[in-house]
């Protein structure tokens, strides 16, 4: 999984029609599972598990950089995954982070 992350307070927030573009190619190539921009952080609600239950906040946590968005794929390693995150647009202002997704069963990625 490629993870896009970007400052909070940019105007840039969401995918562009670059994103769209590169998800495009990534599905040309037969390497994308699925992709999808966020919404601003403002309309998040945060669930936070407590002994007696879940008290629920509206708006996200105050952070120096949000997820904004999210790229599944399935391609051939590691390097080819950090290849992909170099091309995500927007990467040069933004951090990828990429991880392994997990099987439901937790034993394999």
């Amino acid at each position: 999984m490629l993870m896009v992350y970007g400052d909070p307070d940019e105007s840039t927030l969401g995918w562009s029609d670059d994103h769209v573009t590169f998800g495009k190619c990534l599905a040309a190539s037969g390497e994308l599972v699925s992709c999808e921009g966020l919404a601003d952080p403002v309309n998040a609600t945060s669930v936070h598990r407590r002994p007696d239950g879940a008290v629920v906040t509206g708006g996200g946590s105050p952070r120096d950089t949000v997820l904004i968005g999210y790229y599944l794929i399935d391609c051939d390693g590691f390097e080819r995954a950090v290849d992909l995150g170099g091309r995500i647009p927007g990467s040069g202002s933004s951090t990828i982070e990429i991880r392994p997704v997990m099987d439901v069963a937790g034993l394999e990625m």
